[in-house]
């Protein structure tokens, strides 16, 4: 049997060698680029490419990685193509010097012959050792190099790699979109809620201990009014509403804040005191007594994420009030909600159902007479009642697309700045409402980072396009052009400064929409 085997084998190998040498018969004047037929059927890998660089008249040079046997049917290949394919498919690598190719690790023949090179990247946004750390899975660690001096990465890499590495940086340091928040607390009487038929449950969304989540679900574009969100099957202007309600007494604002994040930063809003926590330790005999501060309040923490015009907003809501004390140590009541919720670039959510009970003290007087002194008591009675209240936080995120508003459009010869002096309880969100520009336009035109509190009297510049101005006429009336453009009077007024309407012919009108050419 011994026998037998050896002589296949060596019936094998003489059929190979005889094969290679019709190939090298049949093809002894190939060129390399030349069309060729072979087929390799167990045949070592070495001796494969052996017979191929015979074929083209080529030196073949193979290291230690090329092993194994190979099966390949090649037809109508060129000579460089049928080495590509082999190399490519047995994880292998090839270069050609001269009339010589050599074959072997990929990794060992780029080191060997590819060139390197250097480059500097000075990054303007991102931060190089997160940039390094992205760049890892391209490169290895020790080709990369950080100088935190001048916030740049250092690269060494293969030449015709540094392309590709050229866009992920740029890529990479792109600035992150800033995200403006715009938060309203709001103290309710439950009570009254009831009575004008809002209830907050009626949300698609609700977190874990039964706060509900709402949010302006309206499709209709057309029909839709900026925050509102759905009660039922009614929409409701929810600033309306709280309007109503604060003017009645029945809801109190705890906070109005407006505050400025990027893509992915936390963004904080604490409202509450702080309050002394005495906390004892024992060792031995000894206590130990350590005064520690707690905050009481609510706690409302944000991180936004920007994508494709929403932003998915995580929230973390805490809020804490103090119940009662035991010697003279406070007794902590603590209301959590945690939840993720996707919210549409502008549009609000109300994150409600967070219920206590409140004593509330009101004064009841016959009118007049109640406020006479001394006598005024008479008429006048105070009782205490218990009352349902709930904290309902409105949220509006807005996203400041920076290189959006730094476009020519913000910048272009079409834009004509207006000076607008800030009037009592504007806000940027209420200014560009009502210019009806972007606000965060308004922000970039006046270089401000943060929607920090106004201040009465403080000029702002309105990147107000050109064909808003109105070229008043002697025959006109501040009537007749709010009817014609279909825009409000008191509008018209607040935009301009103006107390009194006089018409001076050629003088100028800013309106928030388009105006005709014949007033122009």
């Amino acid at each position: 049997m011994k026998r037998i085997k050896s002589k296949r084998r060596t019936i094998s190998i003489i059929g190979f060698v005889v094969l290679v040498t019709l190939i090298v018969l049949s093809y002894s004047s190939l060129a390399a680029e030349d069309k060729i037929n072979l087929s390799f059927k167990g045949v070592d890998l070495r001796d494969a490419f052996r017979a191929l660089a015979d074929v083209a008249g080529m030196n073949v040079i193979t290291d230690s990685t090329v092993k194994g046997r190979v099966t390949v049917n090649l037809k109508d290949i060129s000579f460089i193509k049928s080495i590509e394919l082999l190399t490519m498919t047995n994880g292998l690598g090839y270069r050609v010097v001269g009339n010589t190719i050599l074959i072997g690790n990929p990794e060992s023949l780029r080191e060997s012959f590819d060139k390197k090179v250097t480059e500097v990247f000075k990054l303007e946004n991102a931060n190089p050792e997160e940039v390094k750390n992205s760049l890892s899975i391209l490169l290895r660690e020790d080709s990369l190099k950080i100088d935190n001096r001048t916030k740049s990465i250092i690269v060494t890499a293969y030449e015709d790699e540094m392309d590709q590495i050229k866009k992920v940086i740029k890529e990479l340091d792109k600035p992150n979109k800033q995200v403006v928040i715009e938060a309203r607390i709001e103290d309710i009487s439950r009570d009254k809620l009831d009575n004008m038929g809002i209830d907050w449950s009626f949300a698609t969304g609700t977190t874990s201990n039964g706060s509900s989540i709402i949010w302006d679900n309206n499709d209709n574009e057309q029909v839709k009014k900026p925050n509102q969100f759905e009660i039922g099957n009614i929409g409701i202007e929810y600033q309306s509403v709280l309007a109503a309600l604060n003017e009645n007494g029945d809801s109190v604002t705890l906070a109005n804040p407006h505050l400025a994040t990027v893509d992915g930063k936390e963004a904080i809003i604490n409202i509450g005191q702080e309050i002394p926590v005495i906390r004892e330790t024992k060792d031995d005999d000894e206590v130990t007594r350590e005064v520690e501060f707690r905050t009481v309040g609510t706690i409302l923490k944000l991180t936004p994420r920007v994508n494709d015009g929403a932003v998915t907003l995580s929230i973390n809501q805490e809020v804490s009030e103090v119940n009662s004390y035991v010697e003279n140590m406070p007794v902590i009541n603590t209301k959590n909600v945690t939840t993720n919720i996707m919210v549409e670039d502008g549009k609000t959510i109300a994150i409600g159902g967070l219920i206590s009970d409140k004593q509330i003290e009101k004064l009841s007087k016959v009118p007049l007479l109640g406020d006479m002194p001394i006598l005024g008591k008479i008429f006048s009675k105070r009782r205490v009642d218990n009352e349902k209240r709930e904290l309902v936080i409105f949220i509006t995120p807005k996203i400041i697309d920076t290189e959006k508003d730094n476009s020519n459009e913000l910048w272009g010869e079409d834009i004509k700045p207006f000076r607008y002096e800030v009037k009592k309880a504007d806000t940027f969100w209420s200014i560009a409402k009502l210019f009806k520009v972007s606000f965060a336009k308004i922000m970039v035109y006046n270089n401000i980072d943060s929607p920090e509190k106004l201040e009465v009297g403080q000029g702002l510049l309105i990147p107000v396009p050109k064909n808003r101005y109105y070229r008043l006429k002697a025959s006109d009336s501040i009537n007749n052009i709010a009817k014609k453009y279909d825009v409000s009077i008191d509008d018209l007024k607040r935009i301009n400064g103006l107390e009194v309407f006089q018409s001076k012919e050629d003088a100028e009108l800013v309106l928030p929409v388009a105006v005709e050419e014949v007033d122009k």
